[in-house]
């Protein structure tokens, strides 16, 4: 199941960059030669205004093409319509219940840490092919600790009203949804398919945003995001650049980065599980 959520996690991280690439008049590998990042422009009380796109670097040729990029490099976007991104029910319903069905999600975490240590630990004689391991392992890593930090919150929510309560009421997109007081009832009877389509949507190696539900749903400490944030960034070069970085350059890794990287997503997980009592 985790290499199933892995992989949906993937497909909808690409779809959304698609759309937006789309948007923005330019492909999907072309985005990706980009350094770049998305803010909402919002309120103080959380009313969505619009997106800013902010290019931080790129190839000349195609940021010239991008639609709307101003002078600072940035482009501002009106809120997406929800009816462009279906969300198939039978895909969520499918992918929740074998989310909510591993209670073990603790033990699944450090049961996966332990494969890829042994994996790291094996020596190829093709060293084509160890080069081709050790990047698999480093892209495996940060999807281990984005199925546990998916599964964690969408179980604890599912589990306790409580936290399903302050999801509810912290999410930053519900505040954005209108509806006439006389449909309550029906928005009522389906709040809670609609929270859970709203955390499965979630793309789990975005820290910043998954900070922020942990602290909101659950009234915990979360660990500093700083150090795995540049981590799961080179993750992003792995996967959308062939390995190189936004300069060109090749990125450099091996046993020993392998090694280092189980080491500090075990960390952070621990802490997590501890704010959680989630080690029993």
């Amino acid at each position: 199941m985790g290499r199933a959520k892995i992989a949906w996690m993937e497909m909808q991280q690409e779809r959304d960059d698609t759309a937006l690439a789309e948007r923005l008049g330019i492909t999907y590998d072309e985005l990706y030669q980009t350094d770049w990042h998305m803010e909402p422009d919002e309120s103080k009380d959380g009313i969505l205004y619009q997106y800013i796109v902010y290019f931080h670097d790129g190839p000349q040729d195609i940021l010239d093409k991008i639609d709307g990029l101003n002078s600072d490099n940035q482009v501002w976007l009106e809120p997406y319509d929800e009816e462009d991104y279906d969300f198939d029910d039978y895909d969520y319903q499918e992918e929740f219940d074998a989310i909510i069905a591993n209670k073990a999600y603790y033990d699944s975490f450090h049961k996966e840490v332990r494969n890829l240590e042994k994996l790291n630990n094996l020596e190829l004689e093709n060293q084509d092919l160890q080069n081709v391991l050790i990047r698999q392992l480093y892209i495996s890593a940060i999807g281990t600790l984005e199925t546990f930090l998916s599964e964690t919150f969408i179980n604890q929510t599912d589990e306790k009203p409580e936290y399903f309560k302050n999801f509810v009421e912290t999410f930053p997109d519900f505040d954005k949804r209108k509806f006439p007081l006389s449909e309550i009832f029906i928005h009522y009877d389906n709040l809670k398919s609609t929270a859970r389509k709203e955390m499965l949507k979630v793309i789990y190696h975005n820290l910043d945003v998954v900070q922020n539900m942990f602290i909101a749903t659950f009234k915990i400490r979360f660990p500093d995001i700083a150090e795995l944030s540049k981590l799961i960034a080179t993750r992003h070069d792995l996967v959308h650049r062939n390995g190189k970085t936004k300069d060109g350059n090749e990125v450099s890794i091996n046993k020993d980065t392998i090694t280092e990287l189980l080491s500090k997503t075990s960390n952070f997980v621990e802490q997590i599980a501890i704010e959680l009592n989630l080690k029993g």
